[in-house]
């Protein structure tokens, strides 16, 4: 098809197939539209040094705001990995970390000790994994 020139006023105006201008508006062409950051929570219980359930690995997208409230028999400092978040949870109290799931990935959450030696360097193993992935 050709395009059209309307002359108004000695003002030439393009005029496209109406169809090419519908295409654009529905193909959405060369525009990304951002969507909203959710909002994602998590409640675990760590008993006997391991997480209660079946729930080994939690799963976000990138941009979210995560909330994990963390409940524990014995103290501990817990450690995200790769976002170098610490946590100090006590028995008998909830422990809530929150945190912008900014960089994708699969970060290990990890003990630095149970008990009155909580908090040191030692690793008692993956508890859990947070997997975060692309938008």
């Amino acid at each position: 098809m050709q395009d059209r020139v309307l002359v108004i006023s000695s003002v030439s105006i393009w005029v496209y197939p109406v169809w090419v201008l519908i295409a654009l508006l529905l193909c959405n062409v060369g525009v990304s539209v951002a969507q909203p950051a959710g909002s994602e929570s998590f409640d675990f219980t760590i008993q006997k040094r391991s997480i209660v359930g079946d729930v080994k690995t939690i799963r976000v997208t990138q941009g979210s705001q995560v909330v994990v409230r963390w409940n524990s028999d014995e103290a501990t400092v817990l450690h995200v990995h790769g976002y170098d978040l610490k946590i100090e949870v006590k028995p008998g109290a909830v422990a809530e970390m929150r945190f912008e799931a900014h960089a994708t990935g699969r970060y290990p959450v990890t003990s630095h000790g149970f008990g009155e030696k909580s908090g040191g360097h030692g690793h008692h193993g993956t508890l859990l994994y947070i997997e975060i992935y692309p938008n």
